[in-house]
């Protein structure tokens, strides 16, 4: 299984240029629409790929940032 969304990154941050052209049977193309699934740095990749999601970080609302800084606040005085 790939994590389609993953693997484009990890490709990105090995300096591989893909515009995000892969699916989830491992198929990657280049800038040139070939595929390149079966180059060695491409291989790489795909044998060290690991398709767990990425955990969702949760951004705080600017509600909960003002709390923050008011508790803060509280401690310092």
């Amino acid at each position: 299984m790939i994590n389609i969304q993953k693997l484009s990154k990890e490709l990105v941050l090995a300096g591989i240029t893909t515009h995000g052209n892969c699916n989830s049977n491992g198929v990657v193309w280049d800038d040139n629409n070939n595929e390149i699934q079966d180059r060695s740095d491409v291989k790489m990749i795909l044998a060290k790929h690991d398709p767990t999601p990425e955990k969702e970080i949760k951004e705080p609302t600017i509600k909960e940032l003002l709390q923050r800084i008011d508790a803060l606040e509280k401690k310092v005085k």
